[in-house]
């Protein structure tokens, strides 16, 4: 899995945890946008969305180099 993904997937976590959201999440995919290189600046965004969170990993000339979605489990699934 490549860094900003793990990355993304960690704050996504971390933002189901400061929520204080019940339940897990229940997946979490990823899609390079552009190219990212080792030693570039690198800013983690993200936002709630629907039923889980909308992590993304911007580089060093803006907008998405990675997008990704995570999404909570609901309850009783």
């Amino acid at each position: 899995m490549p860094w900003p993904a793990r990355l993304a997937g960690i704050a996504a976590r971390a933002a189901h945890a400061i929520l204080h959201v019940p339940g897990r999440l229940a997946d979490f995919s990823f899609r390079g946008r552009k190219p990212l290189f080792a030693g570039d600046p690198l800013t983690l965004c993200g936002r709630g969305e629907g039923d889980g969170y909308a992590p993304w990993a911007e580089g060093p000339c803006g907008g998405a180099a990675m997008a990704a979605g995570a999404r909570r489990m609901t309850p009783g699934g």
